[in-house]
């Protein structure tokens, strides 16, 4: 199987060598069926303006909660992990070990994130960390878009994740769909069934299945430490090729 690599996204199927697929994919069923809900009081993160405690805030609640655009998302940690199955706690131990981060400028954590059909995650970068190691669950294989847009002001993916809502709502995302609002495609990547792959999570992103399907994904953040990183919370980076060659070095995974 040929790998890609280019400047949005990196295949990474060595990886999967050291890991069964079929046994991520149980371990995320387990964490469906046996974590909780978060409780009404404690649905959604106050917005804070220091991404530090937000961050810890996040990965500090051990339920499953509402994320932006509307996704129920799982931080996936001792905490969370404590009501499950003793295989899955294993697995996931297992599965973080084989990652190094001695590059990474904050500690690694990874979600479970469940989109229903009836949403759309609309473009956005992600705010924090400059790389998203992801393994579709369900399905297997869906197209992430790249392109030059992204939903700004109040409306934006980066606001309404610090609201209460955390979801735009419906006449809107209809009308940000009908107008096409994500402008120029980059470029687009399918995901080969159980490969895991990263990509360059500072380039505007999106899936652009609206009222197609539902998508159950888990990821790992990965907060790569490139020599020109000032601000993690800044949109723009260029730290791609370095991220690159440091995955080619051979240094980025514990194989």
């Amino acid at each position: 199987m040929s790998q890609t690599i280019n400047n949005y996204v990196l295949e990474c199927p060595e990886l999967a060598d050291h890991f069964d697929y079929n046994d991520l994919i149980t371990a995320v069923a387990d964490c469906e069926l046996s974590v909780g809900q978060t409780p009404p009081a404690q649905e959604n993160t106050p917005p804070l303006d220091d991404y530090w405690q937000e961050w810890q805030v996040e990965i500090s609640n051990p339920y499953w909660k509402k994320h932006a655009d509307g996704q129920t998302v799982l931080c996936v940690n001792d905490n969370s992990l404590s009501t499950t199955q003793l295989s899955t706690q294993k697995f996931f131990r297992n599965l973080f070990g084989l990652i190094n981060t001695e590059k990474f400028y904050m500690p690694m954590d990874a979600w479970i994130c469940k989109k229903p059909i009836d949403t759309w995650v609309r473009p956005h970068v992600d705010g924090h960390r400059t790389v998203a190691l992801m393994f579709p669950i369900t399905p297997l294989s869906y197209t992430t878009t790249f392109s030059t847009e992204g939903l700004k002001g109040d409306q934006s993916w980066k606001k309404l994740n610090q609201s209460e809502g955390r979801q735009a709502s419906e006449n809107v995302i209809d009308q940000e769909w009908q107008d096409q609002t994500w402008g120029e495609v980059l470029y687009e990547h399918t995901y080969k069934p159980m490969v895991p792959t990263m990509f360059n999570s500072k380039i505007l992103h999106s899936v652009l299945d609206y009222k197609q399907q539902a998508r159950t994904v888990f990821q790992i953040s990965i907060y790569f430490k490139s020599q020109n990183l000032v601000d993690p919370q800044d949109d723009d980076w260029d730290g791609w090729s370095e991220f690159v060659d440091y995955y080619r070095s051979g240094k980025l995974f514990n194989i």
